[in-house]
């Protein structure tokens, strides 16, 4: 069971709602794990999606997001007993790594990105001012239940950034701003304007927080404000990563848990296609000349179809490719470059927080000659697929062939949904 501390648990026990607050939800303590992450976002209130659905609905089954009342089977917060109080606090630290709101959260992944952090590998979380979603949202409220909300809430916010390890703070947005100056208490000073040319300018603000906690913060709320385009995203991030990391009080959040994964999985995956081909450092580099860590970073809990997949999949496989040819490495094929993402993508994805997630389940498995062996012995595949597999050499294939063989395992080949079920005819005592 979730450890939960007294604190939170007073939190969730004495949650007083108001008249807007959305019927059968529960306080959301964070998004992502406080008790962590090293940096947290920070907005005005939780949106009504993480509970309703476009006609108002209480999510549940599958698509539930939070523990809710119903979910819970409680009438009442102050009589949770200790499994139902760990049950919500459970369902706020593993957010990302379920069914998150994407769309809005993934806005603030360039500002994560510039100080090297990720709600998605647990390095960063997301905090409110005040922990309840209402109906309407924050700005249609009544101004005395706004206030109300704050005057009760703020409170458990700053216990938060006193009692856990988080070490950078980042506002989204000038009512956040000036709520944090207001409500905590923290000086904030102006240290950049961003020319708004053809929409608004954006202001920057730092500050230190109960003597711990850097603070960071920018005017223009990034998925609330018209006119914010990807340049201007990239403009903050990039203002937001110097102030962070410039200057003599720089911020690092050191040798993280996804660092720690990826320098593996790059291990890994070099050590996996370098036979007879090229050395560990060049195939390394090679992985790392693409986006694919930071998409895994950013994007490893999230939704994604399979047509999208092999979009993004060959996208990966051809800049290795390229990479490498540019280095000179000879007998460069896709074939070899789709393993190096195969085994990067197991350390990373199918045996990593976000295993339970789409993208574990598509992703392509590594094919190698081993595999093929196995399959093309296996007599419960039809001969004509059996033929494929033993005629095929994968350090050879192109991206069509290689393709078309992945089309081949997934129509002919039984017992391999999810994809990486591939694996159990890959037998490591077989000569490789």
């Amino acid at each position: 069971m979730t450890v939960v501390a007294e604190y939170v648990r007073d939190r969730i026990l004495n949650a007083k709602a108001t008249a807007h607050v959305v019927s059968h939800s529960t306080p959301v303590l964070s998004f992502g794990d406080p008790t962590r992450a090293r940096v947290a976002t920070l907005g005005l209130n939780p949106s009504r999606v993480e509970f309703l659905d476009k006609e108002g609905t209480l999510l549940s089954g599958a698509k539930r997001r939070l523990a809710t009342m119903k979910s819970l089977k409680l009438r009442r917060l102050k009589d949770a007993s200790d499994e139902q109080v760990a049950e919500i606090v459970h369902d706020c630290s593993t957010y990302f790594q379920r069914n998150p709101y994407s769309r809005w959260f993934d806005q603030l992944s360039p500002m994560l990105s510039a100080v090297g952090a990720s709600f998605y590998d647990g390095t960063a979380c997301h905090l409110d001012l005040v922990q309840w979603s209402t109906d309407p949202t924050w700005s249609g409220l009544p101004a005395s239940e706004r206030k109300s909300l704050l005057a009760s809430d703020v409170p458990f916010l700053k216990k938060q950034l006193l009692a856990e390890p988080i070490e950078l703070l980042l506002l989204n947005g000038r009512g956040v701003i000036r709520q944090v100056a207001k409500r905590l208490q923290v000086e904030l000073q102006e240290c950049a304007v961003l020319d708004g040319n053809s929409h608004q300018s954006t202001t920057l603000f730092t500050g230190l927080a109960f003597e711990k906690v850097r603070v960071i913060g920018w005017s223009t709320n990034l998925q609330s404000s018209h006119g914010v385009t990807k340049e201007r995203r990239q403009d903050i991030a990039s203002h937001v990563g110097g102030l962070a990391n410039g200057g003599s009080q720089q911020f690092s959040i050191g040798y993280s848990l996804f660092e720690h994964r990826h320098r593996f999985a790059v291990w890994a995956a070099s050590r996996a296609a370098q036979r007879k081909f090229t050395s560990v450092p060049r195939l390394r580099d090679a992985i790392q000349s693409t986006d694919l860590p930071s998409f895994v970073r950013e994007h490893a809990g999230t939704e994604i179809t399979p047509a999208r997949f092999e979009e993004l999949h060959a996208g990966w496989c051809e800049a290795i490719c390229d990479n490498l040819r540019a280095a000179g490495v000879e007998r460069v094929a896709f074939g070899r470059a789709a393993k190096l993402v195969a085994v990067y993508l197991k350390s990373m994805i199918v045996l990593g927080p976000a295993a339970n997630g789409t993208l574990s389940q598509i992703a392509h498995p590594p094919i190698d000659r081993l595999v093929l062996k196995a399959l093309a012995r296996n007599e419960a595949i039809p001969s004509e697929a059996r033929r494929v597999f033993r005629k095929t050499n994968w350090t050879q294939l192109d991206r069509k062939s290689y393709y078309k063989l992945v089309r081949v395992i997934r129509e002919n080949v039984p017992d391999i949904n999810p994809f990486w079920r591939l694996e159990q005819y890959w037998n490591v005592t077989d000569d490789g």
